[in-house]
């Protein structure tokens, strides 16, 4: 996907309201790109701000997932199906077994984003948007 994604479209399947992704914006956990007056999210962008969302809804504090963003630019650059962090870590999952035998080995709760998931209602929502 190489077009600019929408906000519309980012606050739809991020969960987020637009106001709160300005305001992440803002505060400096995501990061479109300006076209005038719309802000635009490339792949990356969108997707890290989904995953903040998830992470926002699974009670994680701005601050713990501000910490978590260096890490989660790092992770989302290679694309792994899934995604998991018990709030200090970030770590990759290559298919759902192996994402089940990292939180059975974890003795802390674990939160799993599956990209893949995110990814497809990205581009079936942009494609609906685009034509």
């Amino acid at each position: 996907m190489t077009s600019a994604i929408s906000t519309r479209l980012v606050s739809f399947v991020s969960g987020a309201s637009l106001r709160q992704l300005q305001w992440w914006t803002e505060k400096g956990i995501s990061y479109p790109t300006k076209d005038g007056h719309c802000r635009q999210w490339d792949q990356q962008s969108a997707l890290v701000a989904c995953v903040a969302s998830r992470w926002r809804r699974a009670g994680f504090s701005l601050q713990k997932i501000r910490a978590l963003l260096p890490a989660l630019s790092q992770r989302i650059q290679t694309l792994p199906p899934y995604l998991l962090t018990d709030g200090v870590r970030v770590t990759p999952a290559q298919n759902e077994r192996e994402a089940i035998l990292f939180m059975e080995r974890s003795r802390k709760p674990m939160v799993v984003v599956s990209l893949e998931d995110l990814q497809a209602r990205i581009a079936e929502q942009a494609e609906g948007e685009g034509g």
